[in-house]
This record gives structure tokens, sequence and C-alpha cells, in this order.
């Protein structure tokens, strides 16, 4: 037994460090940065299915920016079948969590009607909601919206991108 455990310890400092530590890891920030490095081919082969498989650990531990980078590999069909309803319910519950690309990507699929229901309430809240935070596009997306709103609709939009916007940031300090 004694020979099986330092032939295992070898093996793990032939691999390296800090990737054997990853290897025999499961918390949801070793998950993400797994899933980068696949996604990007970092010092592992490029793989969008392995990096498929650990930003959905990751996401599933509650990680935002997993949940993020998951629903745009359903959104291009990367590593796994292009899932439209999918794809919004990760960005869904990543922008929940603050992530503000999820936030925009949410306005983005509520204007076109991408996974959900068209609307362009919503489309406009959550754009805005992601301006607030930083996102220049999501600034522009809005006003080309507002160009196919009544100012009521604007006024009903930007009610509800507080509501939201507070609701978020109450979330993030949970």
């Amino acid at each position: 037994m004694k020979k099986y455990l330092i032939l295992f310890f070898l093996l793990i400092a032939a691999i390296g460090g800090t990737w054997a530590y990853y290897a025999f890891s499961n918390d949801a920030a070793t998950n993400l940065e797994l899933g980068y490095a696949y996604y990007e081919g970092k010092r592992v082969p490029q793989s969008y299915r392995k990096a498929f498989s650990y930003y959905e650990k990751a996401a599933w531990q509650g990680n935002a920016s997993a949940q993020y980078y998951l629903a745009r590999m359903y959104d291009k069909g990367e590593g796994v079948e292009k899932n439209d309803v999918k794809a919004f319910e990760w960005y869904e519950k990543a922008a929940w969590q603050g992530n503000s690309s999820a936030q925009r990507y949410l306005g983005s699929m509520y204007y076109v009607g991408q996974g959900v229901q068209k609307d362009i309430v919503k489309a406009y809240a959550f754009s805005s909601v992601a301006a607030m935070s930083d996102q220049p596009l999501a600034v522009s997306c809005r006003d080309e919206m507002a160009k196919k709103m009544s100012k009521e609709k604007i006024y009903e939009a930007e009610e509800l991108g507080k509501k939201l916007y507070a609701q978020i940031i109450a979330n993030k300090k949970r």
C-alpha cells in the first residue's frame, strides 16, 4: 500500500503542482478556472466539451461567472447543442447575482424574443441595469430600444430597471 501512495504522489509531482491541485479539487473557483483554461486552450489542449463540463460544475455551485460562460456556450452551441432557453436561464441566474454581461445579454434576448417571450420593457430594464454597472454596449442597446418605445413604456421600463437594480444589489449583499 505504501508503494502505491508513493507512486501516486510522484505522479502528482510529475503532473505539475498547480494542475495537480486542480485535478483533485472540486470548488467553484477551481472549476471556473479549469473551464476557462479548456475554453481558451491555456496550458491544456483546447476543448469546448471539457470547458462546458467545468463551467457547468461551477455554475451549479453558484458561481456567477461560470453561469455566464455556460450561458454563452449554450447561446453559441459550443461544446453543447445550441439551446436558447437554457442560455436564457443561465444568463438570468448570473444576472441576478450581479453579472453585468449577463444582464446585457438578457436585455438583448428579451428584445428579440430569443429563448423567452419578446418584452421590450424588460429588455430596456435589463439593459439599463447593465448600463448602471458600466456596460458601455448596454447603453447603446438601451438607447436604440428607446427609439421604438413610447414615453410611457420608457418610464415603465426605467422604473422596472430601478427595482431590478435594487434587488440585484440586495442579492449581492447576502
